[in-house]
């Protein structure tokens, strides 16, 4: 009988947490070699640290056999750009198996997405065998990104996710029958935990020193003003600050109200344009040069031998808030294509002057992936102009690891899965950064973050709007349905019914931005007339006013 290797294939610290995770919850069987194939998928990868070198990986290594680079093996081709041809994919499949000594084992895949390369290139060159997929952000609660092969699509025995939103069935592969498994919360917040140990801890917001779990200093004092910059030291940050009273979300606890700045921001693209799809630009992919040397991809006499860890009973699902602290996750809207640079750059500013005047006095930002140094500058002086305390910390750190670390009364987001698990997980209160007409704004309709956008914005109030009630879950998964069906007819269009009888019952003034008249119009979907006019398609003249028009074009 072969001998079975799997192959996990990663493309952000995010995602090889969420691995760990799964791996420590027993998702996996034990049997096998373990190999990790990190992908860096950043526009210029020359230019940026590697998912496998960023500050926290060290603890997730591990758990893998070998640690290869996918970058290194494609070289000097993008890894989001490549994919074998059709003739090659033998050629390729035998090469691949000698290079990381695979001999005639019995190859499973694990992999973040079969819609698109570095994952579909790799699922191309496996015919034929098995795949899990294993999504770490909210995508999963929306459609298929379009139609994909269905030599790939039926090999998918698993859809693995994190569970952010409780009650809500994952849309993503559906239409394959994949069933969908949670990775239990106590093995991510454990995995979470372990990241975060190594980082540099913050300082305390009131200025005194922060105190590890192990009973000593954590850092030093820090004053009313100015800029930390955390690196890492490889200390646990196990702050002790108890978590204060939470009113309105995002207020922190013994602060007298501010009047919110209110200042508006340039959420995006205004234009409503036709739906066509966003193919990512990546500079020049073939560039390699002053790339850090890997070694030979299947080397592993660096690489220490594989750790059987699990959850821990007594790590805590809940972490003690720190004072008047607040986490900003930044995650590149511009980048995304969700905004301007200009208007990233105006809610970033307007984030901050919002937290500052909800009584936030130190302020945590967690940078986008690959973001460089100076990215954080107009922020912090922003902050230090306010008399905020402002800390950074690395790129590319997961947002649950961020929640750990910082221990904030209040984290702001837009797209972040930590948005939905921060209360529940944490007990850490969130809000929404203030995106406006943004659902509406946003082209094209089928954009991938959509389904985050959305979630987000029903369930996350913004930040320093008063509490209010949550909309139902069975609400929320009806307006999942719709918006999924709107994005992607042609994938799924077993949804029509339940797009119809949605938009039906809840299409109104606060649901309006989800649905752009002009999408609803070409799918023939209801409220694409004004209510007042939608007698019109139903009287007799208009009908014979319409069949006359036609039969003089045909002319």
């Amino acid at each position: 009988m072969a001998a079975t290797t799997r192959i996990f294939c990663v493309s952000s610290l995010a995602g090889a947490m969420t691995l760990a995770a799964a791996l420590d919850a027993g998702l996996f069987a034990p049997d096998g070699r373990r190999l990790l194939l990190v992908a860096h998928r950043a526009e210029v990868p020359e230019t940026t640290p590697a998912p496998d070198a960023l500050p926290g990986f060290a603890r997730l290594r591990g758990r893998f056999d070998e640690v290869l680079s996918w970058n290194a093996v494609i070289a000097p081709f993008h890894p989001a750009a490549w994919s074998p041809r059709p003739d090659d994919v033998p050629l390729w499949e035998r090469y691949l198996r000698g290079l990381w000594r695979l001999g005639d084992d019995e190859v499973r895949l694990v992999v973040e997405s079969v819609q698109e390369s570095p994952s579909l290139a790799l699922c191309q060159v496996f015919t034929g065998a098995p795949v899990d997929v294993l999504a770490d952000g909210l995508a999963v609660y929306g459609p298929t990104g379009e139609k994909i092969d269905p030599l790939v699509g039926t090999r998918v025995g698993r859809l693995l996710h994190t569970g952010a939103a409780p009650g809500l069935t994952p849309l993503l592969l559906a239409e394959y029958g994949v069933p969908s498994v949670p990775v239990p919360a106590e093995a991510l917040t454990k995995v979470a935990g372990e990241l975060a140990e190594d980082q540099a801890p913050l300082p305390a917001p009131d200025g005194a020193p922060v105190t590890r779990a192990d009973g000593g200093p954590g850092g030093t004092a820090a004053g009313n003003t100015g800029t930390t910059t955390a690196t890492p030291d490889h200390q646990s940050p196990g702050q002790t600050a108890d978590t204060p009273a939470h009113g309105s979300p995002g207020r922190a606890a013994d602060t007298p109200d501010h009047d919110n700045p209110g200042q508006t921001a340039d959420t995006g693209n205004t234009a409503d344009t036709a739906d066509t799809a966003d193919t990512p630009h990546h500079g020049n992919a073939g560039q390699t040069a002053d790339t850090p040397p890997r070694g030979n991809p299947g080397t592993t006499a660096d690489t220490p031998a594989r750790q059987n860890t699990g959850p821990s009973a007594d790590t805590p699902a809940r972490a003690p808030a720190g004072g008047t602290r607040a986490l900003l996750l930044a995650e590149g809207l511009a980048a995304r294509g969700l905004l301007s640079p200009a208007g990233e750059r105006e809610l970033l500013r307007r984030t901050v002057r919002d937290a500052v005047a909800l009584g936030h006095r130190h302020l945590v930002l967690r940078p986008p992936p690959g973001a460089p140094a100076r990215w954080s500058h107009p922020l912090e002086e922003e902050a230090a102009r306010l008399g905020a305390h402002c800390s950074v910390l690395a790129p590319g750190l997961p947002a649950e690891a961020a929640l750990v670390l910082a221990r904030p009364a209040l984290v702001v987001g837009c797209l972040s899965a930590a948005l939905l698990t921060a209360p529940e997980r944490y007990g850490v209160p969130a809000a929404r950064m203030a995106t406006g007409p943004l659902p509406a704004r946003l082209t094209p309709y089928a954009h991938p973050d959509r389904p985050a956008l959305t979630l987000v914005d029903a369930l996350v109030p913004e930040l320093g709007a008063p509490p209010g009630a949550a909309p139902p879950r069975e609400e929320v998964a009806a307006l999942l349905d719709a918006v999924a069906f709107a994005m992607r007819p042609a994938v799924r269009p077993d949804l029509r019914a339940a797009a119809e009888a949605y938009l039906s019952r809840h299409l109104d003034a606060r649901t309006r931005r989800y649905f752009p008249r002009r999408r609803l119009a070409a799918l023939a979907l209801p409220g694409a007339v004004p209510a007042r006019l939608e007698f019109l398609p139903r009287s007799p003249a208009v009908r014979r006013l319409a069949r006359r028009a036609r039969s003089l074009t045909r002319r």
